[in-house]
């Protein structure tokens, strides 16, 4: 049955978005400062890590040995990445893709902690730059020290080992996600291909982002300990006198000159590198490889795009997803070993089918007699529709509802906000 409604229109919306300002705050309309960004962005990796649980780092309250568990899965997750040990190279990297990545919320705060590279496309150049702009200061893109030595000299022999195991943790997750890495790319859902991704024609290139080389993390560890003891040295030195102290804050007076030390820098941001420069176990041969994916996010865009345009994106998409075997490697090999009805075994999921597409928008209620509904927005030229509306798309796609669910947690105000799984 043919249904007519309002359809969106993406010149006069793209024009509405160009006069935004490029900050949390602007693109979510005003709601960026309050509890919306924390909610949602939890809402959606505990959506997604319930469906794709090869992705989850966090070691279940069962295990016995939660370090064990961690570097079991870490050398899976490896062995996919390698292919000498008969794994897929860069394509085995777990990947997602950001569809409508604004100024990169979402791929920060949800997709970069569960995967080891992103890609974000966004037709607003300028929120593609702010996006670029911060992420080598992402917490996922860069590295953070978690408690300087000159802190922790001055704890407690029990609360440096508690400490030090916290930290034996942390390094454990980060290598078990490998180097990550972030790509931009300037184009609209219309025109998108996830399989081959690229700017719009005319675009100018934008360099990915890669977290810190773990050489480089060891140097800066190094760095900090170095200042701490020499910190630590100075302050064991003993008291000083009232001159001492004043020549150490200004410089002045007669004699050698006791100016305090600038604070150690606690922070490693991640790099920006050229395509051509990525060395092979990472970068993709994206003019001749297709790119599969383990989960596509598309959230508060599909709102500008016509049903028509709808249902292709999702053709695309549904194409770009891996399969199990893509996911894990060939079951009962050493890549995906056979799955145990315990949660230690790595990379044990027996109800994984494979990468999944996640929708999660905006929805109205029905019309009065049940019917599906739409309501057309005069500010940005885009419509909300009713869950019938978009589960009809969904069927025309020619896609599985995997899982469907209501965020819970916003703001009464707002539209009902839903999230689907499809396949």
């Amino acid at each position: 049955m043919q249904i007519s409604h309002a359809q969106p229109h993406l010149e006069r919306g793209l024009q509405y978005w160009e006069g935004v300002e490029a900050t949390v705050n602007g693109v979510l309309g005003g709601y960026g400062l309050g509890t919306l960004p924390v909610v949602d962005s939890l809402g959606t990796r505990t959506f997604i890590l319930n469906l794709l649980a090869h992705l989850v780092l966090t070691p279940p309250a069962t295990v016995a040995d939660p370090a064990a568990w961690l570097k079991e899965r870490a050398a899976a997750r490896a062995k996919l990445r390698s292919t000498e040990s008969g794994g897929l190279g860069p394509l085995g990297r777990t990947r997602a893709l950001d569809v409508g990545a604004g100024v990169g919320r979402v791929s920060r705060d949800t997709l970069l902690p569960l995967v080891e590279e992103v890609h974000l496309v966004e037709p607003v150049r300028k929120f593609l730059d702010e996006a670029k702009k911060t992420s080598a200061s992402w917490s996922e893109l860069s590295y953070t020290d978690p408690d300087s030595a000159t802190q922790t000299a001055k704890k407690s022999k029990g609360k440096k080992n508690e400490e030090s195991g916290r930290k034996e943790f942390r390094d454990l997750i980060r290598a078990s996600h490998g180097r990550k890495l972030a790509y931009f790319w300037e184009n609209t859902m219309q025109d998108f291909d996830p399989s081959f991704p690229r700017s719009r024609s005319g675009a100018s290139p934008i360099p990915p982002t890669l977290s810190p080389e773990e050489s480089a993390i060891a140097e800066f560890k190094t760095s900090l300990e170095t200042q701490a003891n020499e910190s630590e040295t100075s302050t064991n030195d003993g008291p000083l006198t009232r001159q001492q102290t004043k020549r150490r804050r200004t410089g002045s007076g007669s004699g050698p000159s006791l100016s305090i030390r600038a604070p150690a820098r606690k922070s490693l941001d991640g790099v920006s590198m050229e395509l051509s420069h990525i060395s092979a176990d990472l970068g993709l041969q994206l003019d001749s490889q297709a790119v599969k994916y383990d989960v596509i996010l598309i959230q508060w865009c599909a709102q500008h795009l016509k049903d028509t345009e709808m249902v292709a994106f999702l053709h695309r998409c549904q194409k770009a997803l891996k399969s199990r075997v893509e996911m894990l490697g060939e079951p009962g090999t050493a890549l995906n070993p056979p799955i145990l009805e315990n949660d230690q075994k790595a990379l044990a999921d027996p109800g994984l089918g494979g990468g999944i597409v996640v929708i999660k928008e905006n929805v109205c209620t029905e019309d009065e007699d049940g019917n599906e509904r739409v309501v057309w927005d005069d500010e940005d030229h885009s419509i909300t529709r009713s869950r019938k509306a978009y589960e009809r798309l969904f069927k025309e796609a020619g896609m599985e509802i995997v899982k469907s669910e209501v965020q819970l947690g916003l703001p009464a105000e707002l539209f009902e906000v839903r999230q689907w799984a499809l396949r």
